[in-house]
């Protein structure tokens, strides 16, 4: 027993130095890993410090390189912002800043250049479609003035102005006043040319001769010749020119004391009308044009329909001008498609001539003094008798034309059909020159005469 107990003894104690050795091994152990971690989180504050004063470092570099960067970044904008005001994106796009080292300033300047280089290719082709259809609408705009300058207001009506009803550019209609406006265009530009060519002699030394070769304009070298030897008496032979012309219209006889008129009037500069005179002669002149062609589709429809007892069919179909009716029952249920649609044209013919002689006027905003001037003048479009007004209302403007045309017999402001609508008196056949009158000496013009001439007329003599 007693062998036993120090067996038990001696193999405790072994086990207990066996645990021991253990667990000093495994202290030194945690030991070294810990002063590894130790170690590695040193290494780690280490370089975090180091990364830290890395970007320190590179923030100050940016702060640095910004601003140096920040006043081409600030002047290209300003280029970039006058070239988007331009509106033109066909202009020569601002060139970047290509030295900038910032990262701020390349961002900035990327995210304005990147959508805006993108869509330009695209922003260009609009651009260019809008050039050409603004040049085709005021070559079409110019046509047109072209025409009603001429009198041929009815190629305009006719073509609704060369627009589709959507107010876009019609093809076939613009093609058709474009056609009736390019020979007036081609004679204008004619004549403009030998303005030129006057003007390009004029400058030239009297008596000289235009140099060969010379850069006259149209090349009407004869002209400026014409003008070179003339040089000196450019009124003189203004006047002598609208005489040859008036006389070529029938417009002046050959009486001498109406030829010297002439001369005097147009020496004094006195033959054409005011400009602002001039403006209300042309609107009524296009407004009288609308108004004939509506009254004869409204003449037309009432000796149709229209009865002794009550002449006025039309107004009775139609109703106001503001409110029409287009009355399809009783006596209208046989109207044909054609003649509603003459009708429906009348009134909306009535409509838009008194739009357009108002703007002609006035301008597209009335003033309420204006607006109640033209209300006394035309009347209300809500009433029914309207159209009588519109018709009263185109007298007046004829018998305006009249006057206008009969004060200022001798402007070639009017031409030939004008002064026969107008005034048709005014047109006379050539006669012989006059035999010299008592008191008037051979060879010569009695100025008594022409200066009792041109009171009569309204004007001032020389």
């Amino acid at each position: 027993m007693a062998n036993d107990n120090t067996f038990l003894q001696a193999f405790g104690a072994g086990s207990s130095l066996a645990d021991k050795a253990r667990n000093y091994q495994l202290s030194l152990a945690h030991l070294a890993l810990q002063q590894e971690q130790q170690s590695v989180a040193s290494q780690q504050a280490a370089l975090a410090l180091q990364t830290h004063g890395y970007a320190l470092q590179h923030q100050k570099e940016q702060d640095a390189f910004l601003a140096e960067d920040l006043p081409k970044v600030q002047e290209w904008q300003k280029q970039y912002l006058q070239w988007n005001a331009k509106g033109d994106p066909t202009a020569t796009f601002p060139e970047p800043p290509s030295d900038l080292k910032s990262i701020t300033a390349l961002k900035t300047v990327g995210d304005m250049t990147g959508p805006v280089i993108q869509n330009l290719p695209m922003a260009q082709n609009r651009f260019y479609q809008k050039q050409a259809y603004d040049s085709q609408m005021e070559q079409l705009n110019q046509s047109q003035k072209v025409l009603n300058e001429e009198g041929q207001h009815q190629i305009i009506l006719d073509n609704s102005g060369g627009l589709d009803q959507n107010g876009r550019i019609d093809p076939a209609k613009s093609k058709a006043i474009f056609d009736a406006a390019a020979p007036i265009l081609l004679t204008r530009k004619k004549e403009n040319d030998a303005m030129k060519a006057a003007l390009f002699g004029m400058r030239l030394a009297p008596g000289s001769t235009v140099p060969e070769g010379a850069a006259v304009p149209g090349g009407q070298t004869g002209v400026a010749q014409a003008a070179v030897k003339t040089a000196g008496g450019v009124q003189g032979q203004k006047a002598k020119d609208a005489l040859e012309t008036l006389q070529a219209q029938g417009r002046v006889s050959n009486d001498p004391v109406e030829a010297q008129t002439v001369k005097t009037v147009y020496e004094q500069g006195k033959a054409s009308p005011p400009n602002d005179l001039l403006k209300t002669f042309n609107s009524s002149d296009i407004a009288i044009a609308g108004l004939n062609r509506a009254f004869s589709l409204i003449e037309d429809f009432n000796k149709k329909y229209g009865s002794k007892d009550r002449p006025d069919a039309f107004g009775d179909y139609v109703g106001p001008i503001d409110k029409p009716k287009f009355n399809l029952t009783g006596k209208w249920k046989g109207l044909t498609t054609q003649e509603q649609m003459d009708a429906k044209d009348a009134h909306t013919q009535i409509k838009s001539v008194v739009d357009n002689y108002r703007k002609g006027m006035y301008g597209v905003a009335l003033s309420p003094t204006e607006q109640k001037e033209f209300a006394d003048l035309i009347g209300s479009a809500n009433n029914n008798d309207y159209v009588n007004s519109v018709s009263s209302f185109a007298k007046t403007l004829k018998n305006s034309n009249e006057r206008i045309v009969r004060r200022y017999p001798y402007a070639q402001d009017f031409s030939v059909d004008t002064i026969k609508m107008y005034a048709p008196e005014l047109i006379k056949s050539g006669t012989a020159p006059a035999a010299p009158s008592v008191g008037q000496p051979a060879g010569g013009i009695d100025m008594s005469a022409v200066e009792a001439e041109m009171k009569r007329r309204g004007l001032t003599p020389k």
